[in-house]
């Protein structure tokens, strides 16, 4: 039987008494996981709601060109799968071990019972889910300024293309005909060479 002292770590239990913690205690399991194992899925379904006892999680989706959009880390006392299983809705991202974590469990069959018995568990449930979607909204402005600094800096030349002023391809010379003929700019040509003439 699981220690009861681990399910006060469990958010859905704040306010239960001890008695009601003991006859609920049958429904709750422990799990542990190491370093990269994964717990969820992204789009599939989840069957259990964890808390986290001890180690760090990371929740992630994965963007069309397959790279991770980590959008929460799921530290001890943190809950995660809450709004897939009670939902009963596929899962909204992968989440992912980053160390070994020892975690609470409860069913998403018991789930239905619990909250029907216990209204304190409710309640936890409802801050619970209302908690998971301010992150969400806290998360949505990062989103946002992220996508535009990127749609900016796709805009922005590449800075080893000279700019076209500087560029001597593309501008034509101030002095055309000292380019052909060799002489320097600003300077008169010199005079005809005069022969010298013997005194008579």
């Amino acid at each position: 039987m699981i220690d009861t002292s681990l399910m006060r770590t469990m958010p859905y239990f704040t306010g239960l008494r001890d008695a009601d913690i003991a006859a609920v205690s049958p429904l709750v399991f422990q799990r542990t996981a190491d370093r990269g194992e994964i717990l969820a899925f992204e789009g599939e379904r989840s069957e259990a709601v964890y808390a986290v006892v001890s180690g760090v999680l990371k929740t992630y989706k994965t963007s069309a060109d397959g790279k991770e959009q980590i959008y929460r880390i799921v530290r001890p006392g943190d809950t995660f799968n809450d709004a897939p299983v009670l939902g009963a809705i596929p899962n909204l991202g992968t989440v992912e071990a980053v160390s070994p974590v020892e975690l609470c469990g409860f069913k998403q069959a018991d789930m239905a019972a619990l909250v029907a018995e216990y209204p304190a568990i409710a309640r936890n449930a409802i801050n619970i889910l209302s908690r998971r979607v301010q992150d969400l909204v806290d998360l949505e402005p990062l989103t946002v300024a992220s996508a535009s600094a990127h749609s900016a800096s796709a805009g922005k030349p590449c800075a080893t293309s000279p700019p076209r002023c500087c560029d001597w391809r593309a501008s034509p010379s101030p002095h055309p005909a000292s380019h052909r003929s060799g002489r320097s700019a600003g300077r008169a040509p010199p005079g005809p060479t005069r022969s010298a003439v013997a005194p008579r």
